[in-house]
């Protein structure tokens, strides 16, 4: 039996990915606020207005609102946009209704001015932990594509994060704008024992690796564990590395193992007692070398991501642990800097079962072995695929006609 707070419905919730809202409805939330910006008095429209709507319209109203990024046209961000959109619509969306339990900052947190975008934000998370009691999910997502590094971003302090152990429901934590020092995280997720899903940004300064005390007593019931640091790529796997063998509760570590996953449609997968149940599982030759029982450390693996040094002999791949995984488990391959010979290795063994393949700096060469043609027969569920920077023939559009999704 699923635990209701670990269905895929109550994950979407979480995520933003579902509302209560019809079609219909959704389509008159968007527009309201879409139009906002262009209204002459947006103070009065948020007032008065947004108070005569229903109230699930108006939450709805107001959590878009507070959700969407730039609505202004302006290209400097000023107070004003703080002063008419932002602050009102979040007194408003707690003033009327405290019970909220998803909550998105990330509009909130794109209108501030960078100079203010700290402490207008403190302001809020503090409005926020004495009045959303019940919150169980709280995002500000980063502006573009949350594996692109950003230094120089602030980093909370501790006496900030205070106001986070208030909301002690919280189960989905996702802060990408900001940094956290590694040790106020442990110290945050030991108070919020109800989080299961975390995406942040983790400082490289005092960036220590935990005892294995100190991570379990921490992370240990973390399911979902994003994150990205500028520290050193050795210093990153060492951190990611513990988290994998130590946390048999995690699923997902530092990130997903297929371009074709996104955080706002994940899903967790069952859970198994008394094994790791790790589903995606990274692994970066340049860096790292798979154990010969890697199969059986990570048995539930579902999706397997490859990456080569630019320069590398086929002699010095030590891939046969890693065709030891349960053929019919195995549904996704993203294979990077992989020569060809490797790659149909791989295909010849998943290939029957895949759903995704992403081939990234590779060769395909027509009427070769590891030709697109070859691997397209030996995949024949494929429907999604990726193809980045490989060398080879023209792709026919044909190949391409029964996929659901395609990365070029």
């Amino acid at each position: 039996m699923v635990n209701s707070d670990e269905s895929p419905m109550h994950l979407a919730k979480l995520l933003g990915l579902r509302n209560s809202l019809t079609n219909k409805t959704n389509d008159f939330v968007f527009n309201l606020v879409s139009k906002l910006p262009q209204t002459m008095n947006v103070e009065y429209v948020l007032k008065d207005c947004v108070k005569f709507l229903s109230p699930n319209i108006r939450k709805a109203v107001l959590l878009k609102l507070l959700s969407t990024k730039k609505l202004s046209m302006r290209l400097e961000r000023d107070d004003e946009d703080m002063k008419l959109f932002m602050i009102p619509a979040l007194a408003l969306l707690l003033e009327t209704d405290s019970n909220v339990e998803v909550l998105d900052l990330t509009g909130y947190v794109s209108h501030c001015p960078r100079t203010r975008r700290y402490v207008l934000l403190e302001l809020a998370i503090n409005y926020v932990s004495a009045r959303a009691t019940n919150l169980l999910s709280l995002s500000i997502l980063k502006e573009g594509c949350f594996r692109e590094n950003m230094p120089g971003m602030q980093v909370f302090n501790r006496n900030y994060m205070q106001a986070f152990v208030k909301l002690e429901h919280l189960q989905v934590l996702r802060i990408e704008e900001f940094e956290i020092d590694v040790q106020d995280l442990m110290w945050l997720c030991e108070k919020l024992r109800h989080l299961r899903f975390v995406s942040v940004n983790i400082s490289e300064h005092y960036f220590n690796i935990p005892t294995l005390e100190e991570l379990r007593d921490s992370f240990q019931f973390l399911k979902a564990f994003f994150f990205r640091s500028t520290a050193s790529v050795q210093h990153i796997l060492e951190f990611r590395n513990l988290c994998k063998m130590y946390l048999p509760n995690l699923q997902v570590i530092m990130g997903f193992a297929s371009d074709f996953c996104s955080q706002r449609e994940y899903q967790y997968a069952p859970h198994m007692k008394k094994e790791r149940n790790l589903r995606h599982l990274g692994l970066n030759f340049q860096y790292e070398k798979a154990d010969k029982d890697v199969h059986f450390m990570f048995p539930r693996v579902t999706h397997l991501m490859i990456e080569g040094p630019d320069k590398f002999s086929n002699n010095e791949w030590q891939i046969k642990p890693l065709l030891k995984f349960s053929i019919s488990e195995i549904e996704s391959l993203h294979l990077s800097h992989v020569p060809p010979e490797i790659v149909l290795q791989f295909v010849t063994t998943y290939g029957p079962n895949l759903h995704s393949l992403f081939l990234g700096n590779s060769i395909c060469l027509k009427d070769s072995e590891s030709s697109l043609d070859r691997i397209f027969e030996l995949c024949p569920k494929l429907e999604r695929v990726g193809l980045v920077d490989v060398k080879g023939p023209v792709i026919p559009m044909s190949c391409f006609t029964m996929l659901k999704e395609v990365i070029l």
